[in-house]
């Protein structure tokens, strides 16, 4: 998992975290990479649909007018997450798109089985959900986990010509690219708290806690990509990979050594943003996302 591989951890953290509130609060300005502002909802607050995919139930919900003339627009979000975080984007990007976002299996209102998590088998449930919808071909749009979903997507000869386009943000190709020390920071006890308990909104707490641990196994084994693997991704300029130039949760390393991994790939560092910008610029993301949808 890229987002929160550090969930046992950082459940440990939970009391430095209550301690840190009592600390004095600096008057300096906190940047923007610093903050988290709150989670947006889906425009509309939407019922949405499940969709039995792959043993699981999967919850969907669509936006915008679908057009035979438009290339359908799916989202995928992080670890621990679910499809509200992308709420600001849908917002603006469904004024001209057909957009489709989903919650990942074990996520937000979708259920889980025993199944072990993968990257192969998110990119799955992702194309079986496409196909259910009638929907051959998408530009695939990933945050964090949701990005290396995508990745796996386009190294899976049956599901990578359903990858129209490609963009990926915060995305890794191996575990070793996991900032070592990025859980020792406020802003992920804070975020690790809010997708707790927006995850206990929509399910029990035994389910969140049985997440965590799937998703503490995936992080700790997956991706285990190598350049070679890399190299065989076809998409070209049609896949943009995106990070914030102040990620905290993956070594910017991984910006040059995947674009140059990748043949042709388009590389984009947002500004001012961390492994959140989604939630910390949407403006500025919704702009970048345009640009590669254009």
């Amino acid at each position: 998992m890229v987002l929160f591989r550090l969930c046992s951890l950082l459940a440990t953290a939970a009391y430095l975290s209550a301690y840190a509130s009592f600390l004095p609060v600096p008057r300096a300005a906190t940047p923007i990479w610093e903050t988290l502002p709150p989670t947006p909802t889906l425009p509309g607050n939407p019922v949405g649909t499940k969709t039995p995919i792959n043993g699981v139930q999967i919850w969907h919900a669509e936006f915008g007018t679908k057009k035979a003339s438009d290339l359908p627009v799916i989202m995928l979000h992080g670890a621990m997450a679910s499809s509200r975080w992308w709420g600001a984007e849908v917002e603006q990007l469904m004024k001209k798109h057909y957009v489709i976002v989903m919650d990942t299996r074990g996520h937000g209102r979708s259920t889980m089985d025993d199944t072990p998590f993968s990257y192969d088998l998110f990119a799955q449930d992702t194309a079986a959900l496409l196909k259910t919808l009638g929907i051959s071909k998408a530009a695939w749009i990933g945050w964090s986990d949701g990005g290396n979903s995508i990745l796996s997507a386009l190294l899976d000869p049956k599901i990578a010509p359903m990858v129209a386009r490609g963009f990926t943000t915060g995305a890794n190709h191996n575990t070793t690219a996991l900032n070592a020390t990025y859980g020792d920071t406020q802003m992920i006890y804070t975020a690790y708290d809010r997708v707790v308990a927006e995850t206990e909104e929509l399910q029990s707490h035994e389910n969140r806690t049985i997440l965590e641990s799937a998703l503490d196994t995936l992080g700790s084994t997956q991706p285990m990509w190598t350049k070679a693997d890399l190299q065989k991704i076809t998409l070209g300029s049609k896949l943009t990979l995106s990070w914030g130039d102040h990620e905290e949760v993956i070594n910017l390393s991984e910006a040059a050594f995947m674009h140059d991994a990748i043949p042709n790939s388009k590389l984009v560092l947002a500004k001012n943003v961390s492994h959140f910008g989604l939630v910390q610029d949407p403006k500025q993301f919704t702009t970048i996302l345009e640009k590669f949808l254009a």
